[in-house]
């Protein structure tokens, strides 16, 4: 399968990607390893990153494009809203 590359800012450039067909980061990498022409291309993967904690631990959980809680509808700006002012995003438990 050839790769597309849409670019743009990621809220703007996921909604031209039909759901299920964006690269998570281990295919994008098995991708580079073949293709070295696409290791010099900086790409959004649809993988969530959640730090959380569980009994007083810290963990980390790596999301799939379906659970990931950005790429839900109107979180993605709010999200960058919070950012922007140096203040951490916090998941809904319903969302994690």
């Amino acid at each position: 399968m050839a790769l597309e590359n849409i670019e743009g800012v990621m809220p703007v450039a996921y909604t031209q990607v039909t759901s299920g067909t964006a690269l998570h980061s281990d295919q994008l990498m098995n991708a580079k390893r073949d293709e070295p022409a696409l290791r010099d291309i900086f790409y959004y993967v649809p993988d969530g990153v959640i730090y959380f904690m569980d009994g007083g631990r810290p963990k980390l959980a790596i999301t799939r494009e379906p659970e990931n809680p950005l790429l839900q509808e109107d979180v993605y700006a709010h999200y960058w809203c919070v950012v922007q002012n140096n203040h951490n995003y916090i998941v809904s438990l319903k969302e994690a």
